[in-house]
């Protein structure tokens, strides 16, 4: 297990694609632009990380099983197939983020507390979020798109 401290480190534009950073400490990491595709980052320390997007972040099939996204930038990240399972999600940007997934997007369980998460695309049909916490008055639900039911 990888147990890297990678606190407050400026990790702007790195390559970290399909590495193994389990359990990593990226609290207060610079990751702008950094390529995370099919990064491993279960149980990694993400808080208050910045990870904003300019058609940037890429998250597809990255591990964030048990993440702690708390306070993240996360705003237009593409979390396409990406493992969210049990992420804390507590004030998190989310805005425009994509979690459409093509298999299934795991949200069960998350904490969207205080989350930005309008017009995110959640729209998968396999998209789980049962004991998702998406109670908070300032969490905005009006944007989101859910699929239409199937009969």
């Amino acid at each position: 297990m990888l147990l890297a401290n990678l606190a407050s480190t400026n990790l702007a534009s790195a390559n970290l694609a399909s590495t193994n950073l389990t359990s990593a400490n990226f609290a207060s990491a610079n990751l702008a632009s950094a390529n995370l595709t099919s990064t491993n980052l279960a149980s990694a320390n993400l808080v208050s990380a910045n990870l904003p997007s300019t058609n940037s972040t890429n998250l597809t099939s990255a591990n964030l099983a048990s993440a702690n996204l708390a306070s993240a930038n996360l705003a237009s990240a593409n979390f396409a197939s990406a493992n969210l399972a049990s992420a804390n999600l507590t004030s998190a940007n989310l805005a425009s983020a994509n979690l459409a997934s093509t298999n299934p997007t795991n949200l069960a369980s998350n904490n969207f507390a205080s989350g930005n998460i309008t017009s995110t695309n959640i729209t998968s049909a396999s998209t789980n979020l049962a004991s998702a916490n998406i109670t908070s008055p300032s969490t905005n639900l009006d944007l989101l798109t859910f699929p239409l039911p199937t009969c």
